[in-house]
């Protein structure tokens, strides 16, 4: 399978459906990746923290990001998030998108990891698992400074750019215009999706783009066109809906908000929990009063 090049834009972070059986329901998934290409995104990413990747066993994020790029069908760009506590899984994991014709690969920092050095040697193993994709470190948080760790990883040479789910705009500006040429820095935080795109960032990868990507476009389109009041107008409404499924326990709740356009995607891996099912009803409520299913339908 060819892979297809990456070059920013709206991507959802995907969920991972699960069935009865608490097994990836590879059907439901593909019809996930179609109804987002019908939505016009510009790429996925598979087996972030949104897919729960890090609680899937390695044979369930192959077989997950095989029906991903299937169904994708070089319409739009895949990245596979591989990373693992486990480096040799890591590693595993980068040769397999390589394999399959996924168009990169991007790994969190193992909570292990909590110094520069290990950090360095831990990407620099998984690049070299797979020479021919670039490689997107994935930053939300925790003690270390991003732009520190972009530094330390400059020398590698597929070193593409980074998801940086973070609220600082400062820092992720400097991140943006620190790279080689082609460079690209999807932003992680949806709720700052307009600040973002002014700051420099070439894109966004996000949960809640799964059920509203058409805002996500739209606040992209109007930034670019300098319409900035239209793209704040846009971001707002996107907030509400974040704030509502904040308001259940955002995991769950996304499920649930997917499940209401023909997605039903099964209950969570822990350690995350599902919304209450005497809270499900509220949430529906408080989503259409959200205009939930306008937003869904752009």
């Amino acid at each position: 399978m060819a892979s297809t090049g990456i070059h920013g834009g709206v991507l959802p972070a995907l969920v991972t459906p699960f069935d009865a059986k608490g097994d990836v329901d590879i059907g439901v998934m593909e019809r996930m990746v179609a109804y987002h290409l019908d939505k016009k995104v510009d790429g996925f990413y598979v087996c972030g923290s949104t897919g729960q990747g890090l609680y899937m066993t390695v044979a369930e994020r192959k077989a997950t990001a095989t029906a991903v790029i299937r169904a994708a069908g070089g319409k739009a760009p895949v990245i596979v998030q591989v990373g693992a506590d486990c480096l040799k899984d890591a590693c595993e994991l980068a040769q397999d998108a390589s394999r399959i014709g996924a168009a990169g690969i991007s790994s969190v920092i193992p909570p292990a990891y909590g110094d520069l050095p290990g950090i360095r040697g831990y990407f620099y193993a998984v690049a070299e698992a797979a020479p021919k994709l670039p490689l997107f470190p994935y930053f939300r948080g925790g003690s270390l400074q991003p732009l520190a760790v972009m530094k330390e990883l400059a020398d590698i040479p597929t070193l593409g750019g980074t998801k940086y789910t973070g609220p600082n705009m400062f820092e992720l500006s400097k991140i943006a215009g620190s790279g080689r040429s082609p460079w690209t820095v999807f932003a992680g935080m949806d709720e700052q999706c307009i600040f973002a795109a002014m700051s420099g960032a070439h894109g966004n990868i996000g949960s809640s783009v799964n059920v509203i990507p058409g805002v996500y476009k739209a606040i992209w389109q109007a930034v670019k066109a300098g319409e900035h009041l239209k793209a704040m107008e846009l971001q707002r409404q996107a907030n509400r809906i974040i704030v509502t499924l904040a308001g259940y326990g955002y995991s769950g709740a996304l499920r649930e908000a997917l499940g209401i356009l023909g997605f039903p995607c099964g209950t969570l891996r822990q350690p995350e929990q599902p919304v209450d099912p005497k809270r499900i009803a509220d949430l529906r409520k408080d989503l259409e009063a959200g205009e939930f299913r306008k937003l869904a339908a752009l």
